[in-house]
């Protein structure tokens, strides 16, 4: 592999880096509107339509902005390399939730499911908008296609108000919670027990300890060790 080739996908993995914090912040600024955030305090209901918009299409979107980008430019070549950024991205969200330690609150067959669907429109907009070497740039004359966009973007309204339960989302936070209740009662029990002889007193160290691993993940513990 040589160097361009290495430029490129190094390119590619930054930008979707880049791409998975956008959409974590525009989620997290979305949440009153039905996003379903990761996290201990999830809320049950959840916008379908809105969940299944910013999982799926974020990829394909930037796909088609960037080579809209390449091609107004004059590096047509640059728009063959953009599929990446969609492999990239979802490969980027898989490795985050262990690493920061909240795996066990993840319905990762939803996950799945969403990678393959966002893949799929990847590939879609790659194939149909990006391939054929041609301005991406809006066209007035085919302003008619356009209403099928406004057809779409009519069900993402009414599918908006169509909210859904996660009712495993229960379970999984319940294993959280219990396997960080595990994890410090082995590595800590000891030191708590010769503290304290009070059960309720050891249990509300035991979940500071648990909320203190959810807030702080070993992998932003060991930053912060090395940093400081």
């Amino acid at each position: 592999m040589n160097l361009s080739v290495l430029a490129i996908h190094f390119s590619c993995v930054a930008i979707a880096v880049l791409l998975f914090f956008i959409v974590n912040w525009v989620g997290k600024h979305a949440t009153s509107f039905g996003y379903s955030s990761t996290t201990l305090f999830e809320a049950p209901d959840e916008s379908l339509a809105l969940n299944f918009i910013i999982r799926t299409l974020p990829p394909a979107v930037l796909m088609v902005l960037l080579s809209a980008m390449a091609v107004a430019s004059g590096n047509e070549e640059l728009r063959l390399q953009t599929y990446w950024i969609a492999a990239y991205y979802y490969l980027v969200r898989a490795i985050y939730f262990p690493l920061v330690g909240i795996h066990r609150l993840i319905n990762w067959q939803r996950f799945l499911v969403h990678a393959a669907i966002g893949l799929a429109a990847a590939w879609a907009a790659y194939h149909y908008l990006i391939l054929p070497e041609k301005s991406l740039l809006p066209d007035l004359e085919t302003a008619g296609n356009e209403l099928w966009l406004a057809m779409l973007v009519f069900v993402c309204a009414v599918g908006n108000n169509v909210f859904i339960a996660d009712h495993r989302s229960v379970s999984r936070r319940n294993s959280f919670v219990r396997h960080g209740y595990h994890g410090a009662a082995r590595d800590y029990g000891p030191i708590v027990d010769e503290q304290t002889s009070s059960d309720l007193l050891k249990l509300t160290i035991y979940a500071v300890i648990v909320f203190e691993g959810y807030c702080r993940p070993p992998a932003i513990r060991m930053l912060e060790r090395l940093w400081f």
